[in-house]
């Protein structure tokens, strides 16, 4: 449906169309809380895929985390 609209899903917004989803409870998202300091970030993935995604996100995330670690000790040594 969003794709007949036009544009190009990596610029459209799509804040809308999944708060008003009723499956969707608001509470979930970062911004129902008023933060300042934590955006919310959806990630879109296609449905063969899912299973394969769920396997590596905990070592993406870790990879990631680390990653960050290590940056923040060399900052810390200079």
């Amino acid at each position: 449906m969003s794709k007949k609209d036009g544009g190009n899903f990596l610029t459209k917004d799509f804040t809308d169309d999944i708060y008003s989803r009723s499956e969707i409870a608001s509470d979930v998202f970062v911004d129902h809380f008023g933060s300042e300091m934590f955006c919310n970030l959806l990630i879109v993935v296609q449905k063969p895929k899912r299973e394969a995604f769920l396997g590596e996100l905990s070592g993406m995330m870790t990879e990631y985390y680390q990653s960050l670690q290590e940056n923040e000790m060399k900052r810390l040594k200079d």
